[in-house]
């Protein structure tokens, strides 16, 4: 009898154990009064579980179009590996060129001494924002609330930051990929701040035309999540541009804004819509948006608009419902506009603007019966620290009625172009004509024809 007991003792034990570990969620508190049970809602970090299509839950007439994003915050996010922690974690949509109208553009070029072939790199170092606000959050917040089941409901907590495991990395597309070299990245733990990326590059003018006309440079952030079984890797695409709505990001307007709204943007902008996103009280709080027309107005750069208050109720400005409002519009080309933010850039980070030096030839061949022309310049202007005389490399013409580019000259505001040239003429047969000095000049703009040949080089000084 006693064996049978004694394994009777053992079953139950196993069966008291079996139950512990089936109920390692819930833990028993000892209050003094009486026992009381509680979830374990401890947060474990993110696994790959991913919450649906929340963003689709607001309501509007108007066709915003697809995949359009009215939070900034991407459409994947991840739930805690222990479900009844109440947490989500989200990332940024994307990264564009952070700007604001009281500062501007948050990109810098710093120019390296050059080197002998007459050419000097630049350390580029641009801000990248994720155009993430509170206003986002809280109503993403809202929406993944709404979105979840009644069980789910009641234990949601908060929507945070992603964690990461690693440091991100940066990967440019082709089109300046091999130009671009040594990319440093520094993250912040808080997605909405701000990153910075620098780089070196030696085609700093061709990055900065292609930043314009809605080319940009784009890439993508390469991160690697924390959490459980999460991906190795999620990319996060990067636009770098300069007369683009994506870097000027939304205008929300502010008190007053009836009686005069300014452009803040240092280009014309033509104004579509208003938008108004409000929760629907009688309706479960359900988020819609309203739309006015703002019949594509111009609104030229830094210039000030007045809006027909009567076709916009007065009611939203103080309405608690309105959890959003924001202008709609289209950037509108400007070359001049360009060139003020291409000269304020370059101005404002090197202190020295970039300038080529042009040679237009009329008849030097064909007036010295030579067949080639070498140009030679140098200058401290070709050095973007001016430490050193450096000689461009030289150019080559072989054509009258031509004009050729030559190097580069780093000049202060304020300050005269300077620079030397020698010119040196060959026949079919090898036959060699240069001038023996350095000619000055201090143009950027060079003429040359059968005087300056003969003023330069003795051998045609009595050229007929």
């Amino acid at each position: 009898m006693k064996p049978l007991i004694f394994t009777l003792l053992l079953m139950l034990a196993a069966s008291l154990c079996s139950a512990q570990e089936t109920a390692k969620p819930i833990r028993v508190t000892r209050t003094g009064v009486k026992d009381t049970v509680q979830l374990d809602t401890e947060r474990k970090g993110p696994t790959n579980l991913t919450f649906g299509e929340w963003q689709m839950l607001i309501r509007s007439d108007y066709n915003f179009g697809a995949g359009h994003n009215f939070v900034n915050i991407n459409r994947t996010v991840y739930r805690d590996a222990n479900p009844k922690s109440g947490y989500f974690y989200y990332l940024p949509a994307a990264y564009t060129l952070n700007w604001s109208k009281e500062s501007g553009y948050a990109f810098h070029v710093n120019y390296l001494t050059a080197g002998p072939d007459g050419r000097g790199n630049v350390i580029i170092t641009a801000e990248l924002k994720p155009n993430i606000t509170q206003k986002d959050l809280e109503l993403a917040r809202l929406l993944l609330k709404r979105d979840l089941s009644d069980e789910s409901e009641k234990t949601f907590k908060d929507l945070i930051s992603m964690p990461l495991a690693g440091s991100p990395k940066v990967s440019f597309k082709q089109q300046f990929g091999e130009a671009i070299s040594d990319v440093q990245i520094n993250v912040s733990s808080d997605f909405l701040r701000p990153i910075t990326l620098s780089w070196k590059m030696d085609r700093v003018d061709d990055l900065l035309s292609a930043m314009f006309n809605n080319i940009g440079l784009n890439g993508e952030i390469i991160i690697s999540p924390g959490g459980e079984n999460m991906p190795s890797e999620i990319t996060i695409p990067i636009t770098l541009k300069l007369d683009s709505h994506e870097t000027f990001g939304l205008f929300e307007p502010a008190s007053g804004w009836r009686s005069g709204w300014t452009n803040p943007a240092p280009y014309p902008i033509k104004l579509k819509n208003l938008h108004v996103l409000r929760l629907d009280k009688y309706n479960g709080d359900e988020p819609r948006v309203y739309t006015w027309d703002l019949g594509g107005k111009e609104v030229p750069e830094k210039a000030k608009v007045q809006f027909d208050a009567s076709l916009v109720p007065a009611w939203i400005d103080t309405d608690p419902l309105v959890k959003k409002m924001w202008l709609e519009y289209t950037v509108v080309p400007c070359i001049s506009c360009n060139n003020t933010v291409k000269d304020g850039l370059i101005r404002g980070t090197s202190g020295r603007r970039v300038n080529k030096i042009e040679f237009t030839l009329l008849t030097p061949l064909s007036s010295t019966g030579t067949s080639l022309m070498k140009i030679k310049t140098r200058s401290f202007q070709a050095d973007p620290n001016g430490l050193s005389k450096v000689q461009h490399p030289t150019l080559t013409v072989n054509a009258d009625n031509s004009s050729v580019t030559g190097g580069e000259l780093f000049v202060s505001e304020g300050e005269a172009v300077d620079f030397e040239y020698m010119i040196e003429l060959y026949k079919s047969d090898g036959t060699k004509y240069a001038s023996p000095v350095w000619q000055r000049s201090n143009s950027l703009e060079v003429i040359i024809g059968k005087k300056q040949i003969q003023e330069m080089i003795p051998e045609f000084k009595n050229l007929k």
